[in-house]
């Protein structure tokens, strides 16, 4: 067992196998459409991308507060958002018309594409990123609003280059603009979040295999959503079907993302509540207060804690910061050591975030006077 403060580091490997692999991806990508459609466009078609990318981030930065992901795993998780859109150019053809030659032979190639082949490619390239960091990096996927944070990173990154190769065509620019980036930024976030949900579940079953049935699950109903989205959208938007577009619009992509609001605010108060039950374990043996324990399980509580350790100068508010990401992780570790997913190491990292807590607590209050 690892003494107190010497808890094992996970190796960036898979962060930079993500990384690399999305980073080539990307690149060979838009070399393609900056070849094809000239660097002019393309850089106009990436200043715009910028705009749904930025609408999108917003909400998935406030959710991500509450217990902040690791910035490298979240580069590498959006790296590989971007990257997947390279698979899902080469594949979404194919894919596409093997399944519409025998669910809807009827049906032209691009529809059966975009209805049939985009779906599954592009939720299963984006869903296998949430898998890797739900498998590789379990220690930090501790829940549905962690998956919804990684999905959510990835999905923007998937669209955002997505949008770029749209844009830099320049056919409809001005409707594809307003269509995609300001009236449906949010499709490919609801539909991977499926992915993620699925996967928080899991990581809070007592069975190290849940993930086996309940990924299956969120994969259908990110496809459902991607499939629906897709199919209304192109059949809505033909001549005269200004109409329909919007219903679509209003039906398909606003009612659901305001369901998930409401859901993920549900699901980020169920993880106050996590929280506050797991740091109250430790109030009896001394380790924390109540007062701490409150304070922990309210963003304003922590705020209004980082203000007072101001007071004490950087160092005070440095240690008080480390004292509130050490608190909610402990937390976090005391669930694990519940489900048993991550076993010896769960008990490892307690002992170290339970002495970094001591060692914090002492240098603000110290610094305080307190």
């Amino acid at each position: 067992m690892a003494p107190p403060g010497k808890a094992r580091r996970d190796h960036p490997a898979l962060e930079l196998v993500m990384v690399i692999a999305g980073s080539i991806a990307v690149l060979a990508l838009i070399a393609v459409y900056a070849y094809g459609n000239g660097v002019p466009g393309v850089a106009m078609s990436l200043v715009l991308g910028l705009v749904p990318l930025a609408i999108v981030m917003a909400p998935v930065v406030w959710v991500d507060r509450w217990e902040p992901e690791p910035r490298l795993l979240l580069v590498a998780a959006f790296l590989w958002g971007g990257g997947a859109v390279m698979v899902a150019v080469l594949f979404d053809p194919l894919v596409g018309r093997a399944i519409g030659s025998v669910v809807a032979p009827g049906l032209d190639a691009l529809l059966q594409t975009m209805i049939f082949g985009a779906p599954v490619v592009e939720e299963f390239c984006k869903g296998l990123g949430v898998l890797l960091i739900f498998l590789v990096r379990r220690r930090q996927f501790n829940g549905p609003v962690d998956g919804i944070v990684y999905a959510s990173v990835i999905a923007a990154a998937f669209a955002f280059v997505e949008n770029i190769t749209y844009f830099s065509t320049g056919q409809d620019l001005a409707v594809t603009f307003v269509v995609r980036g300001l009236l449906s930024p949010f499709v490919h976030l609801m539909c991977t979040a499926c992915i993620g949900v699925a996967l928080g579940l899991a990581s809070r079953h007592r069975s190290t295999l849940a993930w086996l049935w309940t990924l299956p699950l969120g994969f259908l109903g990110a496809i459902l959503l991607h499939g629906g989205w897709n199919g209304a959208a192109m059949f809505a938007g033909g001549p005269g079907g200004l109409g329909g577009l919007a219903a679509a619009v209003v039906f398909l992509n606003w009612v659901p993302l305001v369901i998930w609001a409401i859901i993920v605010v549900w699901l980020r108060n169920k993880e106050r509540r996590l929280i506050g039950e797991r740091l109250s374990e430790y109030v009896p043996s001394g380790h924390l207060v109540l007062q701490e324990v409150a304070m922990l399980t309210s963003m304003q509580g922590r705020r209004q804690a980082r203000v007072w350790a101001t007071r004490g100068g950087p160092q005070a508010l440095a240690a008080m910061k480390s004292f509130q990401k050490a608190a909610v992780n402990l937390a976090y570790a005391r669930q694990d050591l519940y489900t048993g997913h991550t076993g010896i190491r769960a008990r490892q990292d307690e002992m170290a975030l339970l002495e970094t807590i001591w060692r914090t607590r002492a240098q603000f209050t110290t610094a305080l006077g307190v």
